[in-house]
């Protein structure tokens, strides 16, 4: 099988991590489309839900070490017609006549089309909705396209938002890892549909924080 991780072109810390558990398996041929990448600003949270991503090797120094072909993203066209599937690692808002190929999958941190956007996790929280990922096939629509398995992240209660958080991250990346077990063997959700969420501000972050204990009462395993 040939696979193609699509992500930035420069250090990429989930990008790295899928690399690590696909690598475990001897079927599939493993290549990286780069995307442009420009530096972002760092913005001013209460929580990091996820990891730091930009840190660690270059994904291009990543490839030549482990003797993987990288695509310059003016060969995407290339790329697409060569992988049987493209996994998104990272990346910016594709152009809809990448984004609608059929071949691209993505790992979004919450369960479509319930929780969409950014910030999933948080506003989930919120919100008082279930936490889960969902791994789908994406098109031009904002985490829409056809879904290909979802799981619910374990809650318990003695966990923080940052080591839930952290296990939820965690799950991401093995769905995405394992995606062609889920294509054979995937679980859809029924959920209603919501619209896209933006970043969450930081004035409605400190709601969610105060949210999160009442949040455990309603979803936490608890074996006592």
């Amino acid at each position: 099988m040939n696979v193609t991780i699509i992500t930035y072109d420069t250090s990429h810390a989930k990008t790295a991590d899928i690399l690590l558990q696909l690598r475990g398996a001897s079927d599939v041929k493993i290549n990286f489309l780069l995307a442009p990448f420009s530096a972002r600003p760092d913005r001013e949270v209460i929580v990091k839900h996820r990891p730091n991503q930009f840190v660690g090797p270059k994904i291009r120094d990543i490839a030549e070490y482990h003797g993987l072909k990288v695509w310059e993203y003016d060969e995407r066209e290339a790329a697409v017609h060569q992988s049987d599937y493209l996994l998104i690692g990272g990346a910016n808002i594709l152009e809809p006549e990448l984004a609608n190929c059929g071949k691209i999958i993505n790992g979004h941190a919450g369960l479509i089309p319930l929780v969409r956007g950014l910030d999933a996790f948080k506003w989930a929280i919120l919100n008082g909705e279930p936490i889960g990922n969902t791994l789908h096939f994406i098109d031009e629509h904002a985490d829409a396209g056809s879904i290909i398995h979802q799981e619910i992240t374990p809650l318990f209660a003695n966990d923080t938002l940052e080591s839930f958080a952290e296990r939820h991250y965690r799950i991401e990346i093995c769905m995405l890892s394992r995606f062609a077990d889920h294509l054979a063997h995937g679980r859809k959700l029924e959920y209603a549909v919501n619209e896209p969420k933006k970043r969450m501000p930081i004035a409605i972050e400190q709601e969610m924080v105060a949210a999160f204990p009442g949040y455990k009462e309603k979803y936490a395993f608890d074996i006592r």
